[in-house]
This record gives structure tokens, C-alpha cells and sequence, in this order.
């Protein structure tokens, strides 16, 4: 994993069937902001649900610095949240930890996550260190222990 797009086309081909929303070209780019990253379906052990994901990634472990996030992005998956309780509205945070080392952190909450960044109380490194996170195996999120748990990390 080098960078952003490489991660969103791993998420992307992680999840049961997905699609990355296209990044605007110059002259579209003025006249509408791009909701999100992608959106997607995984099929879960207890049921099949929706997912839209907004994907950063570092090339370093480090604090995950939350004002990368932008405004339109989280608000529109704060409102497809609202509208449908029961999809997936992921923040994933991509990091290249080492040579065979790669890591993603899911960020399943869009409401805390909302309020730490009005609050601009980024994830510390120290922090990253303590949630669980998914490793990146042959170009895809292993994502067993998400289905299994029922979706929740």
C-alpha cells in the first residue's frame, strides 16, 4: 500500500461488491465536492448492510489528524447514517507500518468521530496502539474479525 488510492482500491475490493466514486477532474472539481470516497455492500454473518467509507492514509505510524477529514465528507455520512441506522459509515485510516506491514483502522462511530474533530481531539498515536486494527494481506483487508463481531470494532 503506497497511498490513498491504492487503499480505496483495496477497501473496495474487500468488501463483497464495491465502488470508488471517482476523484473529480480539474474543471469538475469547482462545481461539485465529492460526498465521499466509496460505498459498498459486505455481507455479514448477521445480515448484509450498505457501506460508505471515507479513506486517509499515511505512509508513517502517526496521530491520525482528524481535520483531514472535510466538512461535506463526514456530514454526508453523518446523514446517510441518520437515514439508515443499520449501513456501515466508516472513517478507515491506512497506514504503512513497515515493509509487510499494513494496517487499517476502521472508525465505525461517525458521530464520535464528528465530535472529536469539532473538538480537535485527533487519535494519538498512543491510542491507534490500543484499538484493534485490520491487516492488509494480499492486497485486501482481512476483515474476519469485523464480520464477527458483528460489525462493531
Amino acid at each position: 500500500m503506497r497511498n490513498e488510492a491504492e487503499l480505496n482500491l483495496i477497501i473496495k475490493k474487500s468488501l463483497t461488491w464495491g465502488c470508488k466514486i471517482p476523484d473529480p477532474t480539474f474543471e469538475f472539481s469547482r462545481t461539485i465536492a465529492r460526498p465521499f470516497d466509496g460505498f459498498g455492500v459486505l455481507v455479514n454473518i448477521s445480515a448484509n448492510a450498505p457501506v460508505y467509507w471515507e479513506a486517509k492514509f499515511s505512509n508513517h505510524f502517526q496521530v491520525f489528524d482528524l481535520s483531514r477529514i472535510e466538512q461535506h465528507q463526514i456530514d454526508n455520512l453523518r446523514a446517510i447514517k441518520a437515514l439508515l441506522p443499520n449501513s456501515y459509515c466508516w472513517i478507515i485510516y491506512g497506514v504503512k507500518v513497515g515493509r509487510n506491514d499494513n494496517r487499517v483502522w476502521i472508525f465505525d462511530d461517525i458521530h464520535r468521530i464528528n465530535e472529536r474533530r469539532n473538538e480537535r481531539k485527533n487519535i494519538l498515536k498512543k491510542e491507534l496502539e490500543n484499538f484493534p486494527y485490520y491487516p492488509v494481506k494480499n492486497q485486501l483487508i482481512v476483515l474476519t474479525n469485523y464480520i464477527l463481531a458483528g460489525g462493531k470494532s
